[in-house]
């Protein structure tokens, strides 16, 4: 009875062993295309959150999917069919959450998962973590009881197979963006804009308001610090050690000169960003901040945009700009698609007002050009 005993205590222990015996997938890790959790050889159960990256310069997309291994842990025969994790999404996700896995609905066992990014042309790159072995049923033997300690035989000590958790989220407080959301140098809107997180990016929060406004202080990618609104975000980890800082005075805004006596309007470009990174084939959109600097109401008009790749305009597009009040500003999208050029350098020429029908007060600031690498 107790080598029964005994065989029915290491038998989920030798199952186990031998799993984490064989060799994990080997291949090169994609800085753009990766899967960093789950790793290989390790124990699913439950909704498991799958993090990585999608960020390849030409994707278009990308979505998860799984299938079984072979009995021996090796890999299925391409004839084997992949089983769908996620839908394609076709944003792009920099070291945050790729997907959700129910291992609940397959059965258990050894598995491997891939992410595929479709890219522009038709073509995809795969990205795979090998094995994984789903286990919501663990053996009711690897929770039998042990056999009373018996004089005839040497005790042996008891082993315990440790659960492993369904997801590896860090402690360390973090946010991540639900929107494409302003990075900016203080804790309001007031504050100039720093950057942008994009929407499934995330950052570690090092620091919250003291005004109470609820901002947090984050380290982007690029050690910068800057400041970003607790409605535009997800909250992840222990916050309750994040310290409490106090954001930089509110800058002063500088009156704009204006001549006194003049009626004369001043339409101009304040800034450009591209809203959307510019990809070979696929529309995107710049934003034109157009700022009427001026003690008169500017009448309605437009913003240009010719786009260079290699130094030739290959696509220009336009804007309504609508009558602004003095001292008002609006923020204009203006919509393009580049059928050529990937990997050339693109540069965006904006002006309003290009045909100068409006008379103003300075005609110098009517310009802006954003330069970046179309994709």
């Amino acid at each position: 009875m107790r080598r029964i005993y005994a065989l029915l205590f290491l038998l989920p222990v030798l199952l186990t062993s031998a799993f984490q015996a064989f060799e994990p997938l080997d291949e090169d890790f994609n800085i753009d295309g990766n899967i960093v959790f789950p790793p290989p050889i390790y124990t699913l159960r439950g909704e498991v959150t799958i993090y990585g990256t999608a960020n390849l310069p030409t994707m278009t997309g990308f979505f998860l999917e799984f299938r079984a291994l072979n009995p021996d842990y090796t890999t299925a025969d391409a004839s084997v069919p992949w089983s769908p994790i996620t839908a394609n999404r076709a944003e792009r996700i920099l070291n945050g959450i790729l997907g959700i896995w129910d291992t609940t609905l397959t059965e258990d066992g050894a598995y491997e998962i891939r992410l595929v990014i479709n890219v522009s042309g038709g073509g995809r790159e795969t990205f795979r973590v090998s094995p994984l072995r789903v286990e919501n049923e663990p053996s009711p033997f690897a929770f039998a009881a042990q056999p009373p300690a018996a004089t005839a035989l040497p005790m042996t000590p008891q082993v315990t197979q440790p659960s492993a958790p369904t997801q590896a989220v860090s402690s360390a407080p973090q946010v991540t963006a639900n929107v494409n959301a302003n990075v900016r140098t203080g804790d309001s809107t007031g504050y100039s804009i720093l950057t942008t997180l994009r929407q499934g990016q995330s950052a570690p929060i090092i620091g919250r308001s003291s005004t109470g406004s609820g901002w947090f202080l984050i380290r982007l990618a690029d050690g910068r610090q800057g400041w970003i609104a607790p409605s535009t975000v997800t909250v992840q980890g222990d916050t309750s050690g994040i310290p409490f800082v106090n954001p930089p005075p509110l800058p002063t805004p500088i009156p704009p000169t204006v001549t006194p006596t003049s009626s004369l309007p001043d339409a101009a470009i304040t800034n450009v960003i591209f809203a959307n990174p510019p990809v070979q084939g696929s529309p995107f959109t710049t934003a034109v901040t157009v700022f009427n600097n001026s003690s008169v109401p500017l009448p309605e008009t437009q913003v240009l945009c010719s786009f260079r790749v290699a130094g030739t305009i290959v696509s220009q597009a336009t804007g309504y700009v609508p009558p602004l009040n003095p001292f008002t500003q609006i923020v204009v999208s203006v919509t393009t698609t580049i059928g050529s050029g990937s990997g050339s350098p693109l540069i965006a020429e904006c002006a309003v007002d290009v045909n100068n029908l409006i008379a103003e007060l300075n005609e110098n600031n009517n310009f802006f050009n954003i330069t970046t690498t179309l994709g």
